[in-house]
């Protein structure tokens, strides 16, 4: 699953169908149901949260970092909505 979030880290790679009959041709037991679909938003969640901090290292400052936190915060908050829909 977490091979779809580096495939499109700021989409949804799993709803291409181009893609998935091409990814299911190698990998015909690929299914994304609910539970692939909350283990695709925590890896969102996760690759937000490493963008986010590493823009410390990297010194990123400005009109940019700014942008990412506020992208960061969105898009954890979004995925774990995600999350909480699936499980309930």
């Amino acid at each position: 699953m977490a091979e779809f979030v580096g495939l499109d880290p700021l989409g949804s790679a799993e709803d291409d169908p181009d893609l998935m009959a091409g990814y299911r041709s190698l990998a015909p037991g690929t299914v994304i149901d609910a539970s692939a679909r909350v283990r695709l938003a925590l890896y969102r969640v996760y690759l937000a949260l490493v963008m986010r901090v590493e823009s410390v290292p990297r010194a990123y400052g400005g009109e940019f970092a700014a942008r990412l936190d506020t992208w960061s915060a969105w898009r954890v908050t979004r995925q774990l909505a995600v999350v909480d829909a699936l499980e309930a």
